[in-house]
């Protein structure tokens, strides 16, 4: 009996501290934080791959570029987040030039091509992506459109409220969307087309991937959105087309930086992993069923899946950062009604 007994308090102190060692682990498992402007449907298994790999849990929020810049710059210089998987390069080159983020040299983005990358280190871009027109096909017949192709076809009056597209105030694609026209036409010219357009427009959404869940769900014939939401709705098998016009579409590099308020040694460590492995072709791939092009040339990106996107010409990052506030700020005083 004595035997038993103590046979069976040995069981019990080994399950015990089995319990112990594994609550041991899970209280010791790396989370950090990000803030980012990618939508939720490529941010959420990109995180899931990230613990899956490495263990670092990743906490993401995902928000509107607008939204996203005035929170960011609200809390700082002790922004709340450890780091971003997924800022705007034009913000990350604000964030640099005012001291809000460090710089962290990774081997794993020497292949990454040179526009992709920041030469001292500060930002690393893990794509590229696109403002991105699109139509719902079935409306388009049942109402006998066509698919525009050229942006000066959205003042026809047989538009009229059938256009969705994002508020320039919260949303990065939508403000991308502006300095395109401006780009395109001339500044003058560019407000008098948006004067036209917003007779059209039915409703300015707050975030850039609403436009594509409306378009989807028939709410609206045309919608401008982004390349990433315009992707995933035609993965998911709705009525959609890509309305890329003529001219080509405004884009931009999304970028990963790690917030200069970011002391803590072990969670800088566990940033610096995660910079690391976006680098990676794997992860590269992973990304580029969400984007049109990747910044590992090895890597496969959507346009060898849909097709080569037209861009538009001579739209560098330092002319959005000079004219990106002044403009956003004519536009809501013209068109911040609806």
């Amino acid at each position: 009996m004595r035997i038993r007994s103590t046979r069976r308090q040995i069981h019990v102190l080994i399950v015990f501290s089995l319990v112990l060692l594994l609550c041991h682990s899970v209280s010791q498992a790396q989370t950090i934080s990000s803030y980012s402007v990618n939508d939720k449907v490529m941010m959420d298994p990109l995180c899931e791959q990230i613990q899956e790999d490495i263990g670092i849990n990743v906490s993401n929020l995902s928000m509107g570029g607008g939204v996203m810049w005035t929170r960011m710059t609200s809390e700082a210089p002790n922004i709340q987040a450890d780091m971003s998987i997924g800022v705007n390069l034009e913000q990350a080159m604000e964030l640099k030039k005012s001291g809000l983020i460090q710089p962290y040299k990774s081997k794993e983005w020497e292949k990454a091509r040179p526009e992709f990358k920041d030469k001292d280190g500060y930002y690393y871009a893990d794509s590229l992506w696109t403002a991105m027109p699109i139509v719902n096909t079935d409306i388009l017949k049942k109402k006998g459109l066509s698919v525009p192709t050229s942006w000066e076809d959205l003042t026809d009056p047989k538009w009229k409220g059938e256009i969705v597209m994002p508020d320039p105030m919260t949303s990065s694609s939508a403000y991308l969307v502006v300095l395109g026209f401006v780009k395109l036409m001339g500044e003058d010219k560019a407000f008098e087309f948006m004067e036209k357009l917003d007779k059209n427009v039915a409703q300015y959404a707050k975030s850039g991937g609403a436009p594509a869940l409306l378009v989807a769900r028939g709410e609206a014939a045309y919608g401008i959105t982004d390349s990433t939401s315009a992707y995933a709705r035609i993965n998911e098998g709705f009525p959609i087309a890509l309305a890329v016009p003529k001219e080509g579409v405004p884009y931009l590099l999304t970028t990963n930086v790690i917030f200069a308020s970011t002391k803590d040694p072990e969670r800088l460590a566990a940033c610096k992993k995660v910079i690391d492995h976006l680098g990676t072709l794997k992860i590269q791939n992973m990304i580029g069923k969400y984007r049109p092009i990747v910044a590992n040339p090895e890597a496969v990106g959507l346009e060898k899946t849909f097709g080569k996107i037209t861009l538009l010409k001579d739209f560098p990052p330092e002319w959005i950062v000079e004219n990106k506030t002044r403009l956003q700020k004519k536009w809501q005083e013209k068109f911040g009604r609806k």
